[in-house]
């Protein structure tokens, strides 16, 4: 991963995972609740954004309207969608 880039996690436990990875550039979105405000802090420091949620529906509902509200700030994407159960 490219640490000019931002890897948005559903919440501070997944971020805390992704550190002890190595994976220093993670932040929370704290739930499902991703807001402009939080996308245009995280603009201040890149326009690199990876979104990786949860596989349940909440997670997925969540990750599409982080990617939707992510598009309308003109920010560069990538996905990773995890399996059922992980």
């Amino acid at each position: 991963m490219n640490k000019k880039e931002a890897i948005l996690v559903e919440g501070y436990m997944d971020v805390i995972t992704m550190h002890q990875w190595g994976f220093t550039n993670s932040v929370a979105s704290s739930g499902t609740s991703l807001t402009q405000e939080q996308l245009k802090l995280m603009s201040r420091y890149t326009k690199n954004l990876t979104v990786l949620y949860d596989a349940d529906d909440a997670g997925q509902n969540a990750a599409e309207r982080a990617i939707e509200l992510a598009l309308r700030q003109d920010f560069e994407l990538s996905i990773i969608t995890l399996p059922s159960g992980e």
